[in-house]
């Protein structure tokens, strides 16, 4: 299908520029829902129209703060980064305030009898992912080649923002995936759609999905979220048996510190507030 060259320029800069797929999608998805709201393209929409336009989608389309801060930011790539547009850049836009949220954690208990819920055909995926701490797009492109068995380390090709970075692995994976991969030798993924050796197609994000939210059923548990849930649970997880802040920012390949410092809303109090009495070590290095 032939696509307008204002559509295919910015797909181009978008490329350029390193974003991944899925962001893409979404930056095209949002302008394209711009240019039909107002049945003209979005080059010849000013900024009061944008305005109206977000103001439109989170009173008339109930859209989530987050949605439309991610539709704004896909707008303003298009007429800052593409078009360059002076009016847009001087624009006093109002966004609707962040809301801040905090998922809700699955306990070790929960992530254990989740485990248990899945088939044994399937639990190696959610097992991976919870273990090593990866984000969806990550676990299901999972190579072969991408594993060091001998040091135990998962190079993580092109996550998000277009950065590698090397996870540590639980050696009781090894195995695990040794036997997971024997029973359908695919040279080009761990986990393929279908198991046979010529397969290219790696499992499918929507497809990991299903397997979470139906052994979340199955394990009856409650709490709102999808497969993510299963990161957010390494990184507390770890902190909680003493794993460093810096070391979890490097496993899970946060830019910024603060990020990863979101994770600490989870821990009991008094894990977050432990003091230490250095007096108390001082007499005991008197005595």
């Amino acid at each position: 299908m032939a696509i307008s060259p204002l559509r295919q320029q910015m797909q181009d800069v978008l490329q350029m520029r390193g974003y991944a797929s899925r962001t893409i999608s979404s930056y095209l998805s949002a302008v394209k829902d711009l240019s039909r709201y107002y049945h003209q393209s979005p080059d010849h929409i000013s900024p009061e129209q944008i305005q109206a336009w977000l103001l439109w989608q989170l009173k008339d389309k109930h859209l989530s703060s987050s949605t439309c801060h991610l539709r704004f930011n896909a707008v303003r790539f298009l007429f800052v980064e593409v078009l360059d547009d002076d009016n847009f850049k001087h624009f006093s836009f109002d966004l609707p305030k962040h809301q801040q949220r905090i998922p809700e954690l699955l306990t070790q208990r929960e992530v254990s009898r989740l485990l248990s819920a899945c088939p044994p055909s399937r639990r190696t995926l959610l097992r991976t992912c919870y273990s090593c701490g990866l984000r969806l797009s990550e676990l299901v492109k999972i190579r072969p080649q991408d594993i060091d068995s001998e040091r135990l380390l998962l190079h993580v090709v092109q996550g998000k923002g277009a950065k590698d970075r090397i996870v540590p692995i639980p050696r009781v994976l090894i195995p695990e995936w040794r036997f997971f991969w024997s029973q359908h030798r695919s040279t080009h993924w761990l986990f393929p759609t279908a198991y046979t050796r010529c397969n290219k197609d790696h499992f499918s994000v929507s497809a990991a999905q299903r397997i979470y939210t139906r052994a979340k059923r199955a394990a009856n548990i409650n709490k709102v979220g999808g497969i993510h849930a299963l990161r957010h649970a390494f990184a507390t997880h770890s902190l909680m048996y003493g794993m460093s802040i810096s070391v979890l920012q490097a496993i899970l390949g946060h830019r910024h510190l603060s990020t990863t410092m979101r994770y600490l809303h989870y821990l009991p109090y008094d894990r977050q507030t432990k003091s230490v009495d250095l007096l108390d070590h001082l007499a005991r290095i008197a005595t």
